[in-house]
């Protein structure tokens, strides 16, 4: 997945005697994962579907089709800021597998990407695929990682392990405690200047799943201009506001996964709204002053909650 895993027993598992064959099993499943929807397998199934030109309906497989699916709801509530099939769209930035660091795309290459493109050209019905454009392709690297996170969750559980942490890429899933009364605390980046970050708070979290999505760390330089790898699916440009992290809370690690990076899309004023409205646990961190580089963190009432039963 082009990042990094770990996972953290709690001491309840201090003792753990198949370490060996749980660390093949995950391994195997996350390889599992990426066959499914690497955009960097040339070899995987969502790579396949990708370099098809056929409009007709395509199997995949449940999982990859789970993840699509949600993908394409979080597209329909955010008007389309959101949205994993504008693949081209990136590509013409710079931000796939087999492009390099471009110059900015011409208007009228970026007007035929959008216009071959879009969430509501890509139907799923009984388990088949169907896009409208042949060129149309599909990018769920914004919450793939979510889904493996959740994925790892039921592996664990399904082998006794209720006292955990797995973390991939920063999408953090956790469940019991640390140690005997002692939950799990996570450390939420916020970033200290324009190219950095730091720790600056902590939830407890026994039983939680949390994604942060930021535009301060992968970003290219075109035209002496730093560009965000974050694409606004209605414009097809990169975004240019001041909301530069977000953090989420949700039922699972996919769905905090999308939102975290369907809220930096969005920008901040929509976001906040919809968190408030849809009573979810966001974080929301906003430059405040450019020449300086100082930023304010906004939390909803929900993440108040939250933190609030972090600090008991």
């Amino acid at each position: 997945m082009g990042t990094q895993w770990s996972i953290s027993l709690g001491k309840a598992h201090s003792n753990l005697a198949n370490v060996d064959q749980l660390q093949q099993a995950i391994e195997a499943e996350l390889s599992r994962i990426n066959r499914l929807m690497s955009t960097w397998d040339p070899a995987s199934e969502l790579s396949l579907f990708n370099a098809s030109r056929s409009t007709q309906a395509q199997a995949l497989h449940e999982h990859t089709l789970h993840v699509l699916t949600t993908a394409l709801s979080v597209s329909k509530n955010t008007q389309g800021a959101y949205d994993v099939t504008r693949g081209n769209v990136f590509a013409l930035w710079g931000f796939s597998a087999d492009t390099p660091q471009p110059d900015a795309p011409s208007s009228n290459d970026l007007e035929n990407a959008l216009a071959n493109s879009g969430w509501q050209h890509v139907e799923v019905l009984d388990g088949m695929v169907k896009k409208t454009y042949p060129t149309l392709t599909i990018d769920l690297s914004s919450l793939a990682k979510g889904f493996a996170v959740d994925r790892l969750g039921q592996l664990l559980q399904r082998n006794n392990i209720h006292h955990y942490v797995v973390n991939i890429g920063g999408e953090i899933e956790s469940r019991g405690e640390r140690s005997e009364n002692t939950p799990w605390r996570i450390g939420i980046e916020v970033p200290d200047s324009i190219n950095d970050g730091e720790v600056v708070s902590g939830l407890l979290l026994n039983d939680a799943n949390l994604a942060t999505s930021g535009s301060y760390r992968n970003v290219r330089i075109i035209d002496n201009k730093r560009v965000s790898h974050l694409i606004d699916g209605r414009t097809g440009m990169p975004i240019d506001h001041h909301l530069v992290a977000a953090s989420v809370v949700h039922e699972n690690t996919m769905l905090a996964d999308a939102w975290s990076t369907a809220f930096m899309v969005a920008g901040a004023s929509w976001a906040k709204s919809y968190a408030e409205a849809n009573a979810l646990a966001v974080q929301l961190t906003e430059l405040s002053d450019p020449i300086d580089g100082s930023f304010t963190v906004w939390q909803s009432m929900k993440w108040q909650e939250l933190q609030a039963i972090s600090a008991d």
